[in-house]
């Protein structure tokens, strides 16, 4: 909760650490044996579960079919990391001038989340459904969606100064009503979506007031539907955010126009 993280968002995100193994100097733990290049095919079935920096040495935890096994190696660079992988930096950098950015992912509510079956304030969002997230469906040719749209994801960096810039948006679906969870049907950097939709968007986030909420900052997931109206009370306010066990609870939502 309170580290960096990385993921890997497919088997095939595996590829930058084959061609690397000998510059990296990967090898088994225990025997310290280099890494064969065979050791990686196919590369469907290899699941990176976790990376640990230990002083001098990287160790990788790899799952391959049933044998989870450890490697070792030299530290790669920060710039090879992050050109290969997804990382995020966790809330203990959250202090101002540790970090170009946070990033944010905000959902408003389009229907009954499983999560959240309490939670009625979507009823709210019907412009936002009817003016975007409709008209944006019928331009996804592909798009297949199971069951019924429950949420639209905007994914934001907030800097430092107070910038906040929209970079990506998505569908959450709600597949069956013995599902336990919504999902992620759709995501699209905002820059692709066709220019008419983009500005209908921007409008409707300058001047249509929205019920949303943060689900994730950065790699920290808010543990209750009170503690994510919290954050995002500070995020409109443009106040400074705390660690996660400083924050203070609003028992209220926020109900406005979205930065």
């Amino acid at each position: 909760m309170y580290q960096d993280s990385l993921w890997q968002e497919g088997p095939a995100y595996l590829a930058p650490l084959r061609k690397q193994a000998k510059n990296l100097h990967l090898r088994e733990a225990k025997s310290q044996i280099p890494i064969p290049l065979a050791f990686f095919e196919p590369l469907k079935d290899l699941y990176l579960n976790k990376v640990c920096d230990a002083d001098s040495v990287w160790e990788w935890h790899i799952q391959r079919g049933q044998d989870s096994l450890i490697l070792h190696s030299r530290p790669p660079s920060p710039k090879w990391m992050a050109k290969n992988f997804k990382l995020l930096r966790g809330p203990r950098l959250w202090k101002n001038g540790s970090v170009p950015y946070k990033e944010i992912e905000i959902i408003i509510p389009l229907g009954p989340r499983p999560q959240l079956p309490e939670d009625t304030l979507w009823k709210k969002n019907s412009k936002w459904l009817e003016e975007f997230v409709i008209p944006w469906t019928l331009y996804e040719k592909n798009l297949r969606v199971k069951g019924r749209v429950v949420g639209l994801t905007l994914l934001i960096y907030y800097t430092i100064k107070g910038e906040v810039r929209y970079t990506s948006v998505g569908l959450l679906s709600h597949a069956h009503p013995q599902f336990p969870y919504d999902e992620q049907v759709l995501i699209k950097p905002l820059s692709k979506i066709p220019k008419p939709l983009r500005s209908r968007f921007d409008s409707l986030r300058i001047k249509e007031p929205a019920y949303a909420y943060i689900v994730r900052i950065q790699d920290y997931y808010p543990t209750s539907l009170q503690e994510a109206w919290s954050w995002t009370h500070l995020f409109y306010r443009r106040q400074d955010f705390p660690l996660p066990h400083q924050i203070k609870l609003y028992s209220e939502p926020l109900f406005g126009n979205l930065p």
